[in-house]
């Protein structure tokens, strides 16, 4: 591996995880609200409307990316770009969930804001949030509206479905769709054609739409004609690492690091959102790592003869590529290195791609991570949905797959450093919530001092 994008890496989750331990007040008064989601754009848009923020983002280039999975890479990716290109521009990028800390979610170029700027602006929104009885994600928009008033460009990561997410109060300039999957179903409908409308319906009728899922272009015409298809108008050629942008002409090499599982599709869609922004033709190159990537996609460690694979898999499209990327890790170092799954995942999401890791990956050892949230799936449920797996009961919480050899526990968060030793490789994904519950500062010290 690359030591110095390594060594980058982890001073960055490092600096990530040392926000944790600062609360802000938004945190503290959302304490017990922050899962309740009442679904309205009345609320939201009558406190924009009284802080006069309205007439500021009416002015301001934004863009909304929509999606069921890669919204974050692709948000992240697009402001990275931005800024390679332009580093005189401030650019707010607003992203949820976080994974170590509130202050994530608000960006200004590659800048947390300090926790008493947050508690100042919380403070003065406050009497708004209690007058509209906005929810936890409404109050957060709210905040980064009034954060971001002096950037040049916005960047908003939806946070679920698109017609009636408070990200959808404002008008945008773009609209990125990513990716359409089963997820909340008891809200956004049962099937692709229902999930897809519900975030199409955010797009505005003259706005620009850079749509990643071919199979919907008809129904997206309903509700713009301006239109750019992913594979179609525009994609990248990997074996050459070369993007092609059919409808402006552009043609340009990529230096994409090799140490990074690069999301083309998210690259794809966050550079063509780049050049409908800037109709920059002269840009011949741009190097892409895993720094320009949100934290813990598919993010690759190695400290002391053990390796690390971060990511957020957390449902059915999401698990397929990990699933993919994992393949060529387990080729790569079975036998050299024992492998640790470590993960966890919420009530409602459809996990049951997750066989095809239990029964490829032999002779490795499964940790379902127990958090104490009221979301959070328990293992008597997990059991209960993975039911047809042949498997053999030791003990209480302790399982042997018998076709693979592989075992299979029930671990709790402070118990998960005592299962990384020399020569594994340790993957963790699942719910974005895991991370927050792990005791992750004395694995940083051990990888910054060595």
């Amino acid at each position: 591996m690359n030591l110095k994008e390594n060594m980058e890496s982890f001073l960055r989750i490092k600096k990530y995880y040392k926000e944790k331990k600062s609360k802000t007040l938004f945190e503290k008064f959302f304490e017990k609200f922050e899962g309740i989601w009442d679904f309205s754009l009345d609320r939201i848009k009558a406190a924009i409307k009284d802080l006069n923020l309205d007439k500021i983002y009416q002015e301001k280039l934004t863009i909304l990316v929509l999606g069921s999975n890669g919204k974050g890479s692709t948000s992240y990716l697009l402001k990275s770009i931005i800024l390679k290109t332009n580093p005189n521009l401030k650019v707010g990028l607003f992203t949820s969930p976080h994974i170590f800390s509130f202050k994530e979610r608000f960006l200004i170029n590659f800048s947390f804001f300090k926790t008493d700027i947050l508690d100042k602006i919380f403070l003065k929104l406050l009497p708004f949030i209690k007058k509209y009885k906005l929810t936890y994600f409404e109050s957060s928009f709210l905040l980064a509206l009034e954060l971001f008033k002096n950037t040049d460009i916005c960047i908003f990561e939806a946070g679920l479905g698109g017609r009636l997410d408070a990200t959808n109060a404002l008008n945008h300039n773009i609209y990125i769709l990513t990716t359409i999957s089963k997820e909340h179903t008891s809200i956004l409908g049962n099937s692709l054609e229902k999930i897809a409308f519900e975030k199409l319906s955010a797009v505005r009728k003259n706005s620009t739409l850079i749509l990643g899922e071919k199979n919907f272009y008809k129904l997206a015409k309903k509700f713009t004609e301006n239109i750019k298809v992913y594979e179609k108008d525009f994609f990248i050629q990997k074996n050459e690492n070369m993007f092609f942008d059919k409808e402006k002409n552009i043609t340009f090499k990529l230096n994409l690091s090799k140490n990074t599982f690069h999301n083309y599709k998210a690259l794809s869609l966050a550079l063509k959102a780049f050049f409908e922004i800037f109709n920059n033709t002269n840009l011949k190159s741009l190097s892409i790592t895993s720094l320009d990537y949100p934290l813990f996609r598919t993010q690759k460690l190695y400290v002391n003869n053990k390796f690390f694979l971060f990511d957020v898999a957390h449902n059915e499209e999401s698990l397929k590529r990990l699933f993919s990327v994992l393949k060529d890790e387990y080729k790569k170092y079975k036998g050299k290195y024992k492998f640790n799954f470590f993960f966890t995942f919420m009530k409602d999401k459809n996990i049951s791609f997750l066989k095809k890791f239990f029964n490829y990956f032999e002779n490795s050892n499964f940790y379902f991570v127990s958090i104490p949230h009221d979301r959070a799936l328990n293992f008597k449920n997990f059991l209960r949905d993975f039911s047809g797996l042949d498997t053999k009961k030791i003990y209480k919480d302790f399982y042997v797959f018998k076709n693979t050899f592989s075992v299979l526990k029930n671990i709790y968060p402070n118990k998960v450093l005592n299962f990384i030793k020399e020569d594994t490789f340790n993957v963790f994904f699942g719910s974005f919530y895991l991370y927050n519950y792990l005791n992750l500062n004395s694995f940083f010290l051990d990888a910054l001092n060595s």
